[in-house]
């Protein structure tokens, strides 16, 4: 299955890499953009977006891991919907890394027309 889009951020050098060539990458862009959109960021839909990066300096408890996972569920169903959220797994930050204004989330998803598992992971620090 082919796709094309341009490759996010734009650059004004028009090289070989500037463009998606297939539909995984496409995907996987598309939900990346979902991922890091804060809601009211986007013009004409202010309901758009899961916001991870607003999310950065909250404290890290099971309610706001459970927020931000229904959150992911809730707008991939509405502006994805050919994709299957499966798992949102989450890096223990203070156990890891000794940093605690990290935030890994690793989301693992279907495409669904395509039968295909991928994941994508969102470092935010």
């Amino acid at each position: 299955m082919a796709g094309q889009g341009p490759k996010l951020p734009l650059s004004d050098q028009a090289a070989e890499g500037s463009t998606l060539k297939n539909i995984i990458e496409v995907v996987k862009q598309n939900l990346k953009i979902l991922l890091l959109t804060s809601p009211y960021e986007k013009i004409m839909d202010i309901h758009f977006g899961v916001g991870l990066q607003s999310l950065l300096f909250e404290q890290d408890s099971l309610p706001l891991r459970d927020e931000i996972v229904s959150r992911i569920h809730k707008q991939a169903a509405k502006y994805l919907p050919y994709l299957r959220i499966e798992d949102v797994i989450f890096n223990d930050s203070l156990e890891s890394s000794g940093d605690s204004h990290l935030l890994k989330v690793t989301v693992v998803y279907n495409i669904t027309p395509l039968n295909t598992e991928d994941i994508i992971e969102i470092n935010l620090d």
